[in-house]
């Protein structure tokens, strides 16, 4: 979208909410022991705080996901 530093745009895929995002929608669909595996190393490498704002943007990407009709 606009290159290497974030704009404005609300769009933009640079942000760091974008990168946010995109981990919790990634985090919400792995395998249970594969996202708890996850989480023990968001907390050792980030810290607790990090992990707490994880799981609360992994479980509204979840509940977001399962609000949307299925296509099937």
């Amino acid at each position: 979208m606009c290159g290497a530093n974030p704009c404005d745009k609300p769009n933009c895929t640079w942000s760091r909410e974008h990168l946010q995002a995109c981990e919790a929608r990634m985090v919400a669909k792995m395998p249970a022991e594969w996202r708890r595996d996850f989480y023990a190393e968001v907390l050792q490498k980030r810290g607790p705080a990090a992990l707490a704002e994880l799981k609360k943007r992994v479980g509204e990407a979840w509940k977001k996901n399962q609000q949307q009709p299925s296509l099937l």
